[in-house]
């Protein structure tokens, strides 16, 4: 540039549709100052179709989070995460297991400790460690309710002996 050109600094504004009026020969664009909330913690810059504002937070170094920063290397970073769509820490989560066979509910004790000590060596993810101890809690209800229809079955034979 130079000397005596003008140089106008333009705040992104997304949707804002405002008009800028002058002369320069170079454009200086400055990203937004992103909103912060009455509780002031920062959020977003990017406004909704609806015209509500995003609430997530905005990236450390930006105004926008990740899913509306408009940054070549972020839209590149979101690109290869939902390319990725989470596959890579589930199987990290499962590179430790073996199958274990479960015949009655003293064999969710086991399955328990090795799940515990795999997420405390960092060896599983806790999300796989929650689909597990939720799928050994369903198994001991059903396992508890087969015994008691059992039970049941057991003593409406003796009734009906009885009866006789």
């Amino acid at each position: 540039m130079g000397r005596g050109d003008k140089v106008v600094r333009v705040v992104a504004d997304e949707g804002a549709g405002r008009a800028l009026s002058g002369t320069a020969t170079a454009v200086e664009l400055a990203p937004p100052t992103p909103p912060v909330s009455e509780h002031g913690v920062r959020r977003c810059a990017h406004v909704r179709n609806d015209g509500s504002p995003c609430r997530a937070p905005p990236l450390k170094d930006g105004a926008f989070c990740i899913a509306h920063d408009p940054r070549p290397e972020i839209v590149q970073r979101r690109k290869e995460a939902l390319r990725k769509g989470g596959k890579t820490r589930v199987r990290e989560g499962l590179k430790e297991w073996t199958p274990l066979k479960i015949d009655s509910l003293q064999d969710l004790k086991p399955l328990l400790t090795r799940t515990i000590n795999l997420v405390g060596g960092g060896k599983m993810h806790p999300s796989v460690a929650n689909a597990i101890a939720g799928l050994a809690g369903q198994y001991a209800k059903v396992s508890e309710l087969s015994d008691l229809e059992r039970r049941i079955s057991d003593l409406e034979e003796v009734a009906k002996k009885e009866a006789k």
